[in-house]
């Protein structure tokens, strides 16, 4: 009986190393990354020769995520994506910038008046980064992977101002789509609203699962298969978010119960949680 459950645990060991391994995808596949850092944000998005990190949680995430990062020979960034300076987005940046080489930063308009703000800043200047700052939509390629980014409309919000002022990022393989829409509450949800958005299997959802009262429309609006929250323990989703996601019968993951990786070859997506 020990010896078949030793088995089972090297099977399972064998499978989840296959999931992190991107050696093996091919050219027309991404791996996405959703990190398990608590009520944060930070996922990794890899090709056969790309990388792209969209948010770095907090600073202590920051160590987190460069230690996978050097476990996992990647060496340097083709883009990074800062969709708005809430610490649990921007904190974990400063080390990423210091141990990596970055080809482009790509952020919001929003300034913050914060110390991780500054270390940020600090941090560009360092690497002499200028990085861009997002006015109009903004789209590249990488290995066939296409990206869109979606600015705030606005520069200046009723209310929760950084929050809306997240970047959005559509990211598309084929007749597969992720969308990542950072902390976008409700006036930022309406600008989400009147875009030409395809259907996309997998929704990052916006502000950390809270209830949001245009979110349905939004999940009206794109239908997704899957749902990706981040939160802890501490910091669930709301349950009316829950129900609302149930209701769709959309299956759901929390970053809580372990890294979310997800694959893409183009005609379909495959989900696995990694505790």
């Amino acid at each position: 009986m020990r010896k078949r459950a030793g088995i089972l645990f090297l099977f399972l060991l064998f499978i989840i190393s296959c999931a992190h391994n991107t050696n093996s995808l091919e050219d027309s596949m991404v791996q996405i990354t959703f990190f398990d850092i608590g009520k944060a944000d930070s996922f990794l998005l890899q090709t056969k020769n790309s990388n792209v990190l969209i948010d770095t949680g907090e600073e202590k995430d920051g160590i987190e995520i460069a230690q996978y990062l050097h476990e996992n020979n990647i060496r340097g960034l083709d883009y990074l994506i800062i969709t708005h300076f809430d610490k649990d987005h921007v904190g974990g940046a400063p080390i990423i910038l210091e141990q990596f080489q970055v080809g482009q930063v790509i952020q919001t308009y929003g300034k913050k008046s914060s110390s991780y703000y500054d270390k940020y800043l600090e941090a560009l200047s360092k690497k002499d980064i200028s990085p861009t700052t997002l006015e109009e939509p903004f789209s590249f390629t990488l290995n066939s992977i296409q990206y869109k980014i979606f600015p705030p409309e606005k520069t200046n919000y009723k209310e929760k101002e950084s929050n809306n002022s997240s970047l959005v990022v559509l990211v598309s393989n084929k007749n597969t789509s992720f969308l990542f829409t950072g902390d976008s509450y409700e006036e930022r949800i309406d600008e989400l609203l009147t875009l030409d958005l395809p259907q996309c299997q997998v929704l990052k959802l916006p502000y950390h699962g809270k209830s949001i009262p245009n979110l349905p429309d939004l999940l009206e609006k794109v239908n997704p298969q899957y749902a990706v929250i981040t939160c802890s323990k501490k910091n669930p989703p709301h349950e009316e978010t829950i129900a609302l996601l149930n209701e769709r019968g959309i299956e759901i993951y929390l970053t809580e119960e372990g890294d979310v990786v997800s694959i893409s070859a183009g005609e379909n997506i495959t989900m696995e949680q990694v505790p």
